[in-house]
């Protein structure tokens, strides 16, 4: 056990080899102990993280970011703002996520107080983050956060586009609340997830420990108990609450990606923010069709296409970055 904590150190300080983080990975995945021991020494770790470490790994990032960038590899761009100090503290705050994946954008947005900060994974890739009231929050591909300078003095609130999942730190006097474009999510301290892509038909919610209050204009409030799922219908404003193996919901923060009864439509759209691809299905018949399973991070798309073929005979034709799957 020793071992792995030992190479999740490694992990957070972006030291350990590329064999060294495919095992870490695999004990992660492995049980859902493992994965809260994993979140246990990445608790243990940060706050060991001193200043002049923020400092270094800041200068790293934007070394490695300058040199994916020139060969296309990431389409990342950092927006100095005005004042040094205070981009510091952004800095210092943002040690998890800066670590983790330079695969983001964090800038000062020149709009309204509001939202005065953006943070944003793009597709094919996730981040992590911590905000300055020590809430985690793990981006999935093609998210974005905003929030404003103000967070954490008079107010804890957030603005989600996509999917993030949430350890939110518990504050009875300022309660955390999740904005999304149809509905929000208020909370005192649990750790859930929330699923907001504008193009799909519904925003998710989904608890995994602690309490949320599910809130939207057309609904009375919805109190949520852990292993609940609330849907959100687009269309028909509505709220639909079920029983859930919710932390296959949160699986995709460990490269892994869980689903039951899940719409052939609904696992292209995810895989197509997870791999930056585009993909059209032929018919709405087959769009529907449903099926479950699971996926380690280790798979390619030809390979999970060639998975899913077993399970609903399909054919697929890629023409330039786009796949086409037919039945």
């Amino acid at each position: 056990m020793e071992k792995y904590k030992f190479l999740s150190f490694q992990y957070f300080e972006g030291k350990i080899t590329k064999a060294d983080e495919k095992a870490l990975l695999d004990f992660i995945a492995s049980s859902p102990h493992n994965k809260m021991l994993f979140r246990d020494w990445e608790n243990e770790w940060y706050p060991t993280f001193r200043r002049e470490e923020t400092d270094m790994a800041w200068q790293k990032l934007v070394t490695r970011i300058d040199s994916d960038h020139s060969k296309d590899a990431l389409k990342t761009q950092i927006r100095w703002m005005n004042g040094g100090r205070k981009w510091m503290r952004i800095a210092a705050v943002f040690a998890g996520l800066i670590l983790l994946s330079v695969a983001y954008l964090v800038h000062r947005n020149s709009e309204p107080e509001e939202y005065a900060f953006t943070v944003e994974a793009p597709l094919g890739e996730r981040s992590r983050m911590v905000l300055p009231d020590g809430t985690l929050i793990w981006l999935n591909s093609g998210s974005h956060v905003r929030y404003s300078a103000g967070f954490c003095k008079n107010n804890r609130t957030i603005r989600l586009t996509g999917e993030a999942y949430f350890e939110v730190k518990k504050n009875e006097d300022i309660p955390f609340i999740v904005q999304t474009k149809h509905c929000s999510v208020k909370v005192l301290g649990t750790k859930f997830n929330v699923s907001a892509y504008p193009d799909d038909d519904f925003t998710e919610t989904t608890l995994i420990e602690g309490g949320v209050e599910l809130i939207s204009d057309l609904n009375e409030p919805v109190r949520m108990t852990p292993g609940e799922r609330v849907v959100y219908d687009h269309k028909t404003s509505r709220m639909h609450k079920e029983y859930v193996t919710a932390e296959n919901f949160s699986s995709w923060t460990c490269r892994r990606l869980d689903f039951e009864q899940i719409t052939l439509k609904d696992l292209m759209k995810k895989l197509s923010r997870r791999y930056n691809v585009k993909i059209t299905i032929a018919s709405e018949e087959l769009e529907e069709k449903k099926f479950s399973g699971s996926l380690i991070n280790g798979e390619t798309l030809a390979e999970i296409l060639s998975a899913i073929n077993m399970i609903i005979p399909i054919d697929t034709i890629r023409e330039n970055d786009v796949i086409y799957i037919y039945e």
